[in-house]
């Protein structure tokens, strides 16, 4: 008989137009198809992050606003959290989306199940260097909540936040990517995703405005009056869409782009992945990314320290490019199902 296993979302970020943004819906429908036929998993999310064509079993908890700040939006997190634990008999819970408030629950609360969390960013770096009130509080129950969970399962190889982990990437590379491979690639820069204010969009903008190399700034805006400033200070060269793109058209971009940039603000990006700088391995792009963001995920790419480093004629930006090559083998789903498994199994 195969052991029950509940993967939850339960961040659930939405735009005003109640659309899911940023990485969490697709590691959510990830995580599902990777375990789907070895155990009787169940799935709990709001609706707009109900993985795609999914007809197993089913609890719907509450979408968050991404407007959402301070003590109304722990409440609103909390009250996912709670709402999951206490509707909660599986034997595994696979939460696939995590940040602290989890971890603050997790420390108070008796356990029933076995828990595993996919964590993306070093929390405790985070939390030591923020300059929140109750941040030794807070790092307190984090790391109670770290010991206390059974699989803490890391996305990047250079995290060390428990004795029981391991290292999984953000995606996997599986066969889907296949249909979107084309050799007819646009002569252009993609910039794609949450438009946040991690991402130094204005130093892009200010930098190739005016240049002969085409940028595309296509993703959701958080920031309407930094969308606004964007379009005013850019020239033609450079195109910018505020959208939730569509997983299938999102991959086509990504695939159809001889380049893709991720201008992250590394001071506060220095310990985190990157969902599309993987995607653009999968996919044959080039990535153009700060160095320490190429050199902590070990991918080749363009790199620099600061945006002004970068090419500003698209010959050079060609030049540039030249003995970029990042291999898919490790990001393979055989790979990554079996390392899960021999983990989960050892529960």
């Amino acid at each position: 008989m195969k052991k029950s296993m509940l993967l939850a979302e339960y961040l659930n970020y939405v735009n005003e137009d109640s659309e899911a943004i940023g990485h969490g819906k697709k590691v959510f429908q990830e995580a599902l198809n990777l375990l789907k036929d070895h155990y009787a998993v169940t799935c709990t999310s709001s609706d707009a992050y109900r993985p795609e064509g999914w007809r197993g079993k089913y609890r719907s908890i509450s979408a968050i606003s991404q407007s959402k700040k301070g003590l109304q939006l722990n409440i609103e997190v909390f009250k996912n959290i709670h709402r999951i634990f206490i509707n909660s008999s599986e034997d595994i819970l696979w939460f696939t989306n995590v940040e602290w408030r989890l971890l603050a629950y997790l420390a108070l609360r008796p356990k029933k199940s076995k828990v595993m969390l996919t964590i993306y960013r070093d929390i405790i770096k985070d939390l030591t260097e923020s300059s929140s009130k109750t941040k030794w509080l807070k790092l307190a129950l984090v790391r109670r909540g770290l010991q206390r969970t059974d699989l803490v399962i890391v996305t990047n190889k250079n995290l060390n936040l428990s004795s029981k982990q391991v290292f999984l990437p953000d995606y996997y590379y599986s066969e889907q990517y296949q249909q979107y491979y084309t050799t007819n690639k646009s002569e252009r820069i993609l910039c794609l995703g949450s438009m946040r204010a991690s991402k130094d969009l204005r130093g892009v903008v200010r930098h190739f405005s005016g240049t002969d190399i085409p940028v595309y700034i296509v993703g959701s805006f958080a920031d309407k009056n930094e969308l606004t400033f964007l379009r005013e200070n850019s020239n033609d060269n450079i195109r910018i869409e505020d959208r939730v793109v569509p997983y299938d058209e999102y991959y086509r971009l990504i695939a159809n782009s001889r380049f893709t940039i991720m201008p992250y603000d590394m001071r506060n990006y220095e310990a985190a992945t990157s969902g599309i700088l993987q995607e653009s391995i999968f996919l044959d792009a080039i990535p153009i990314a700060p160095m320490k963001l190429l050199d902590f995920n070990s991918v080749s790419g363009i790199g620099y320290d600061q945006l002004s480093d970068l090419p500003m004629t698209y010959q050079d930006l060609i030049a540039e490019s030249d003995g970029v090559d990042n291999s898919k083998d490790e990001f393979s789903m055989e790979i990554i199902l079996n390392r899960i498994l021999t983990q989960i199994e050892s529960f």
